[in-house]
């Protein structure tokens, strides 16, 4: 789904990237959520977010997403340089 998809991409990372993207469509409300946590290779808390957005835009949720987690503290357990 282009929402997980842009969630990674803006994450910089894959398939091997210690974090989890799942997004649902809702057909009668036509809204995307999408689900996200960035696991700490140390175990420590993980970061997450839930976010709501238009499902003609799937990849802009997932953006938003993406910049949440970052904000939030996955850009240092990512090794992720803003």
């Amino acid at each position: 789904m282009d929402a997980e998809h842009a969630t990674l991409a803006t994450l910089r990372g894959g398939c091997l990237t210690a974090a989890s993207v799942h997004a649902t469509f809702d057909e009668e409300a036509e809204c995307v959520t999408l689900h996200a946590v960035v696991l700490d290779p140390d175990g420590g808390a993980p970061v997450r977010t839930v976010t709501n957005g238009p499902a003609a835009a799937p990849a802009t949720v997932g953006r938003r997403a993406g910049e949440q987690l970052l904000d939030a503290g996955a850009a240092r357990l990512l090794g992720v340089r803003p």
